[in-house]
């Protein structure tokens, strides 16, 4: 199972960094080895001291966040979407959330290139009475040449019902057969 999460998360993290992800550009993309290597030693600061930052030292002032986190069924996708500009409305959608991913997300993967990092983690999640299950979940990050994030967007999506409603469908073709 994991292998098949790790394909479906690099899938989510490539076309998050590379496709439709977040439209903020980093300001200056490094260029050379060695400013890649300074842009990836202050990107790795600002994760390892995290924890003691506030949301106006880790934002940028014009950053964007886009949610892009749902579930998709018979009925389509459903879930939380939304992109907030400015750091005033990342930061009041960021504090609605931000407590029960501290609590529900396991962070096991970094894929970094230049002032850009995508943290690949399982979102563990469980309605009431409901047994916990794992959800991909992507972090991915743009930071200026300051150290401030300038776009920023989670992604997770729960294919648990889509797959549900196939191996029903298939289920029902196969008993009238």
């Amino acid at each position: 199972m994991k292998s098949f999460k790790q394909g479906l998360i690099a899938a989510v993290v490539l076309g998050t960094m590379f496709g439709s992800g977040c439209q903020t550009e980093p300001q200056r993309e490094p260029t050379n080895a060695e400013q890649k290597a300074q842009a990836r030693a202050m990107v790795q600061e600002v994760l390892n001291t995290w924890e003691w930052r506030t949301w106006n030292r880790l934002l940028a002032e014009d950053v964007v966040l886009e949610l892009k986190m749902g579930s998709v069924g018979p009925e389509g996708a459903v879930g939380v979407t939304g992109t907030y500009n400015g750091r005033d409305e990342a930061k009041a959608a960021l504090r609605e959330i931000y407590g029960d991913l501290k609590k529900n997300v396991s962070i096991w993967g970094e894929l970094a290139d230049g002032l850009q990092v995508a943290l690949l983690a399982d979102l563990n999640v469980a309605g009431e009475g409901e047994t916990p299950q794992e959800l991909p979940l992507v972090v991915h990050m743009i930071f200026n040449e300051s150290g401030k994030i300038e776009a920023m967007t989670l992604a997770s999506i729960d294919l648990g019902p889509l797959k549900a409603a196939l191996d029903e469908a298939e289920a029902e073709a196969e008993a009238d057969e």
